[in-house]
């Protein structure tokens, strides 16, 4: 997790460009040395402040609520969001919100956070 961190601050503060598509099949791992590489820039965009950028981006398991709601202007907070639930797949072997749909995966997000608080 800490070398998908630092793939993410690196492209994000250094070269300014949000992924849009982290996923683990995006995570490539060589099994002898442990050093993990972000691949497929297909999606990949510099985001300019002010700026449209489609909505429809990022595969559905990883999709930060954001987008799911049809933004327009994000950050590279979605490349975050994504990254934690590739960690939370990680930990739990499943993904952590399995949405059929947008909706549905709104769903699956809002059940999550009213488990974590139920007040």
């Amino acid at each position: 997790m800490y070398q998908i961190c630092r793939a993410l601050a690196y492209i994000h503060n250094c070269i300014g460009v949000c992924h849009r598509d982290i996923k683990p099949q995006n995570l490539l791992v060589n099994p002898h040395t442990h050093q993990l590489k972000l691949c497929d820039f297909g999606s990949a965009k510099v985001l300019v402040k002010g700026e449209p950028n489609i909505s429809y981006i990022c595969s559905r398991y990883y999709r930060a609520p954001e987008l799911i709601f049809g933004a327009t202007e994000y950050t590279t907070a979605i490349d975050v969001w994504s990254a934690g639930c590739v960690l939370a797949e990680l930990l739990l072997g499943q993904p952590l919100f399995p949405g059929d749909s947008g909706v549905d995966q709104l769903v699956e997000i809002i059940k999550v956070n009213c488990y974590l608080h139920p007040n």
